[in-house]
């Protein structure tokens, strides 16, 4: 008996290891922006100190 189960995103879903690269980059370049440029009670602080997370979790 077969019990995997089979995913597949679609193609047009799909990105390739460069625009992954990109994505990474850019994020990690807001989280820095928001570091270094950004007071911690600022509106936006918060976002883009997240949005560096997520590149980070993914190394």
């Amino acid at each position: 008996m077969n019990n995997t189960a089979s995913f597949s995103i679609p193609l047009s879903l799909r990105a390739s290891g460069s625009a992954l690269k990109i994505i990474a980059i850019l994020s990690m370049v807001a989280d820095h922006c928001a570091y270094f440029l950004m007071e911690p009670d600022a509106p936006f602080y918060g976002v883009f100190r997240s949005l560096g997370r997520i590149a980070a979790s993914n190394i």
